[in-house]
């Protein structure tokens, strides 16, 4: 992970540690990062020499009613310092940092089919109970599987895929040819 998005995300950690709020900073962040992205302009708007930094500020307070207590004024360093273009890189590893603190595992479900917010949450929720730890999965397409879904997470593999199912099932076809064989 790149340093600087590592020491950003390390300070508002310890601001959130501070606060005693980590998770709700994580959901803000989180929120923040997707209005980033799904409004490019955004970024462009808060980097921009041409508008004043009162408009920037003004847009920032909006942005960050309801936030936690240091969040609009993180966004405000960040944009002070010229480093709002890092903000989905800081996003990123504060998670990775949060979801340590808050004991939750991270993962990826691959489908060759986007899952509803439902079915992910279902899986997430048996996985879960399985590992018996909170666990926050998200959904990656692979065009590779014919069905099913594999799940990766922290190191772990579960395939509960087509793909896996055929090999084991040619695996067992082999292995019982060659027991037939004599």
């Amino acid at each position: 992970m790149d340093g600087l998005a590592s020491r950003y995300a390390l300070a508002l950690l310890k601001l959130a540690l501070d606060d005693k709020a980590v998770s709700v900073y994580k959901e803000w962040l989180t929120a923040i990062d997707k209005t980033a992205e799904t409004e490019p302009d955004l970024i462009d708007y808060l980097q921009s020499a041409f508008v004043p930094e009162s408009d920037k500020d003004a847009l920032i307070e909006r942005l960050c009613a309801g936030a936690p207590a240091y969040g609009a004024n993180f966004l405000k360093l960040l944009v002070a310092k010229k480093r709002v273009l890092y903000l989905h890189p800081i996003k990123k590893e504060f998670v990775r940092l949060a979801n340590d603190v808050l004991g939750v595992r991270q993962g990826v479900v691959y489908t060759r089919e986007p899952l509803s917010e439902k079915e992910l949450a279902a899986i997430s929720d048996t996985l879960a109970r399985k590992l018996k730890t909170d666990v926050e999965l998200h959904n990656e397409i692979d065009d590779h599987l014919l069905g099913g879904f594999k799940i990766t997470i922290q190191g772990q593999s579960f395939d509960y895929s087509m793909n896996e199912k055929l090999r084991l099932l040619s695996k067992q076809m082999l292995e019982r040819g060659d027991a037939h064989a004599d």
